[in-house]
């Protein structure tokens, strides 16, 4: 079984399951990543959403194999606790990644059963975030399944970038409960999303570089 659960810091989200499970959720999954890169050469967003997608299914890869956390769970309050594997995300880039990999399904004959893990994932994600913080969650879980322009050419550049706000920011609740606030720069319908391509076209400019190629350490 896999599940999520919020860090205590408010800016991550835990991801935890036994091996065969999330060695199954990369394999099913992992083929709407959009890696290919005849595919995603010929088209900058799906170029954009493969560049955003790969860190997901490396950290999956790599919690299944044991180089992430291993704790001894007791989450689910049974009889016994058993072995998890555990890795962590951002906020922000869980719900970029999840609008993400939804939209690359779209262009795929994906099952019904490929579509009920993606639902599965909403499901705990959101509930991930309303145990930690109700409040923060009203607001938050919107972004779960849309205003997230995921047919953006600089996808990447733009989760890169507000993450990095989030990562700046001090721990706790008061923070959760403005990432709604940081995340409307994704969203192409409101102004801070013309807003952060400016900021990104200054930045390229003052690098020598394209917005493409924007990276941030």
């Amino acid at each position: 079984m896999i599940y999520c659960i919020a860090d205590k810091n408010g800016k991550r989200v835990n991801f935890r399951g036994n091996k065969e499970d999330l060695n199954y959720l990369y394999k099913v999954l992992g083929k709407y990543a959009c890696t290919n890169d005849e595919i995603s050469n010929q088209h900058s967003a799906f170029k954009s959403r493969s560049q955003l997608n790969t860190y997901f299914f490396y950290e999956i890869r790599h919690c299944y194999l044991g180089d992430r956390n291993i704790i001894n769970d007791g989450y689910f309050e049974t009889y016994y606790k058993f072995i998890s594997y555990e890795c962590s995300f951002s906020w922000v880039y869980i719900l970029f990644f999840i609008n993400s990999i939804r939209r690359n399904m779209h262009f795929c004959d994906s099952s019904k059963l490929e579509q009920s893990i993606l639902l599965y994932l909403e499901y705990w994600i959101e509930t991930a975030m309303r145990n930690y913080d109700t409040t923060g969650a009203i607001n938050l879980s919107k972004y779960i399944t849309n205003h997230i322009d995921v047919d953006n050419k600089y996808l990447y550049q733009y989760m890169r970038k507000i993450d990095t706000l989030l990562t700046s920011m001090p721990n706790g609740k008061k923070t959760f409960r403005t990432i709604d606030s940081l995340m409307l720069a994704s969203d192409n319908t409101r102004p801070e999303y013309t807003e952060l391509l400016t900021q990104l076209t200054l930045e390229a400019f003052d690098s020598k570089t394209t917005i493409d190629l924007l990276d941030w350490d």
